[in-house]
């Protein structure tokens, strides 16, 4: 069940009602239960068959309001959180980074005030603005005011599930640290490892036990690239992040996906969302690179992988592929071409979307550099030959 908290003076409000009118306007008003008052002291109305719970709060900087929200949501997430009353960027900033902690990637925040009636709130719009970006750079949309806030609930669609997919040998270096922020996430849904030899499956499993954590190994070794496509296979979920195990993308690069697609309300089913840059080491801005442009690109971007993609994309033709076993260093060009390939894929790198990326003496591309380079110039003729 989706989850709405509204801060604010309580229940019987005329922003409450309001609101509560709209929802109940909206495509969500067979669906929605605007009714439940949340103080220490208030009694709970579980309605279980409600898709949507409203909870209606008194003192919004009152930490033990916030107390008694988090005993009640599922998850402890909220999916929209309504402020009501907000005046100034000095409240906000007191406020809202009590309030960010309910959040997760896709919360939808709606802030109110009458704005013919208040001339500070018209007059500090910007500077409220500005505020309200900084707690909630990525956590969905911002809405300023209730009408706004009801139309947009009216038309809310589903963000994908995000499995997280990480082909990994001889890595637990690195996963021992990924690995439980990784699981802390709200925005991974589940976490796919496929190990190449198993060691890093056995370190694994020693140290975490966590239901949306699934580790394979695998019955021979498969080379990087199988082992990227196989596990990106494994998912549940359409929607994969397939990430190296020596690299580690934090928050801002989920967020920045999800806000990427809640803009266009389309996860694009063709499209490789890659990352605008690597901390601290490369940065391409944000380019859109379809199968004919290909050639023109920068080879690094396109092998930098760490990306997000349908797996769909990633049902693909082998049987002509000799070198795809032998792909170390290069595989994630060698990925995007395939993919640009047979199934028309355009790529595409994603604004503020940033992981840190790790150059170290083990990795594939330093170990196998001469291959990779033989490998990448084959792959440059072919790429000429889309664009042709």
């Amino acid at each position: 069940a989706a989850v709405i908290v509204e801060l604010g003076p309580g229940p019987g409000t005329g922003s409450t009602r309001s609101l509560a009118a709209g929802l109940k306007r909206s495509r969500l008003r067979d669906k929605c239960h605007v009714s439940v008052d949340i103080n220490p002291d208030a009694p709970v109305y579980e309605r279980p068959n409600a898709d949507y719970w409203h909870f209606v709060c008194g003192d919004s900087r009152d930490p033990e309001t916030l107390a008694a929200v988090q005993r009640y949501l599922p998850d402890r997430y909220a999916d929209i959180i309504f402020i009501d009353t907000i005046h100034n960027p000095d409240q906000i900033e007191a406020e809202l980074p009590l309030w960010a902690g309910i959040a997760h990637p896709g919360t939808h925040w709606f802030f109110h005030d009458t704005w013919e009636q208040n001339r500070g709130f018209r007059d500090n719009y910007n500077p409220m603005t500005d505020s309200i970006k900084r707690f909630a750079t990525g956590n969905g949309w911002i809405y300023q005011d209730c009408s706004t806030a009801c139309n947009g609930l009216g038309h809310m669609w589903r963000l994908p599930k995000i499995s997280l997919c990480i082909p990994t040998m001889n890595r637990w270096g690195f996963l021992e640290q990924s690995l439980p922020r990784y699981l802390d996430s709200i925005a991974i849904d589940e976490i796919i490892v496929a190990d190449e030899t198993g060691e890093d499956a056995a370190l694994i499993a020693k140290a975490f036990q966590h239901p949306k954590l699934h580790v394979h190994t695998n019955a021979r070794r498969l080379g990087s690239m199988l082992n990227k496509i196989q596990v990106a296979l494994m998912a549940r979920n359409n929607c994969v992040c397939l990430m190296d195990s020596d690299n580690y993308a934090g928050p801002p690069y989920f967020a920045s996906f999800l806000a990427h697609i809640m803009e266009r309300q389309c996860f694009e089913p063709d499209v490789i969302y890659a990352p605008s840059f690597a901390f601290h080491h490369f940065s391409f801005g944000v380019q859109q690179v379809a199968v004919n442009q290909i050639a023109q690109a920068d080879p690094l971007m396109l092998n930098l992988g760490n990306f997000i993609v349908n797996n769909d994309m990633l049902n693909l033709d082998l049987r002509n592929e000799p070198d795809a076993e032998h792909a170390a260093g290069m595989c994630s060009l060698y990925l995007v071409l395939l993919m640009m390939e047979q199934h028309h894929a355009v790529f595409r790198t994603v604004p503020n979307m940033g992981y840190n990326h790790e150059i170290h003496p083990d990795s594939d591309y330093l170990k196998n550099a001469a291959s990779a380079e033989a490998l990448l110039n084959k792959l440059k003729d072919r790429m000429k030959l889309l664009c042709a």
